[in-house]
């Protein structure tokens, strides 16, 4: 059996998780190493809620801005807090997001799928 290691991430949300070189060792801190480790399942959306939950409307501004353009690892999060705005918002106000999205991607031609 492969060894794992625990992790905790840089706000707390323990996990343990295999190292398939996938992780960049600067986002997490090694607490230590195990030889069996029981899986545990994470909700995403409530980790992600969890992360940021009490921040500032900056902080959130600087999270999304940061996010757009940025890893596709960032894609989740801006994808669950997308759910949380698109929630609180009435039918004519969806309409007109959806209309603008499908207007945005009537003016460009996509990239290629592959690197």
């Amino acid at each position: 059996m492969s060894n794992l290691y625990y992790l905790i991430f840089e706000r707390k949300l323990e996990f343990p998780a295999p190292i398939q070189g996938t992780l960049k060792r600067s986002e997490y801190h090694y607490i230590s190493k195990r030889r069996y480790v029981t899986p545990v399942t994470i909700d995403l959306r409530q980790a992600i809620i969890h992360k940021v939950h009490g921040q500032s409307e900056e902080d959130l501004r600087h999270m999304i801005e940061g996010s757009v353009d940025g890893p596709e690892a960032a894609l989740p999060g801006l994808g669950a807090v997308f759910e949380m705005i698109w929630k609180d918002l009435d039918t004519a106000k969806q309409d007109n997001l959806v209309s603008m999205l499908h207007d945005h991607l009537e003016t460009i031609t996509p990239g290629n799928i592959t690197s």
